[in-house]
């Protein structure tokens, strides 16, 4: 990805979290690439995010938003450098096989969950619903 389309990611995935975050206050719902999302704003894990069927990659969650019932949003700054590929490997071993042929966003399916893992600008962002 050049730097152009980086800076294009990240920006978009910037207004989508603040977008989602302002609806935070009135509770509204809304989608992400096909995953609807009932808006929360956290800056930790929702109680019933698959913390053990979906791993993370390691790090500070900067924003968490959803639900069991509408998926999850997951945006974390990750402890070290390659983020991206600490969380492809992290899912790759718990099972995950990759959905799509592109390197952003990744697509995996696995246990239960698909997965949407995109780096925005550093930030590695999961988009998770149930299957």
């Amino acid at each position: 990805m050049n730097t152009t389309s980086r800076r294009a990611a990240a920006a978009g995935v910037a207004l989508l979290l603040a977008a989602l975050l302002a609806g935070c206050t009135t509770g509204t719902t809304g989608s992400v690439d096909g995953f609807p999302v009932q808006a929360t704003n956290s800056t930790s894990l929702p109680a019933d995010f698959p913390r053990v069927q979906v791993p993370l990659v390691a790090g500070r969650v900067v924003a968490a938003i959803g639900d069991a019932a509408h998926g999850w949003i997951v945006a974390i700054a990750p402890a070290r450098d390659q983020g991206l590929a600490e969380a492809t490997s992290r899912l790759a071993a718990a099972g995950y096989l990759t959905r799509s042929l592109r390197p952003a966003p990744a697509n995996f399916s696995g246990p239960g969950y698909d997965v949407r893992l995109t780096d925005a600008g550093g930030t590695i962002v999961y988009a998770v619903r149930r299957r």
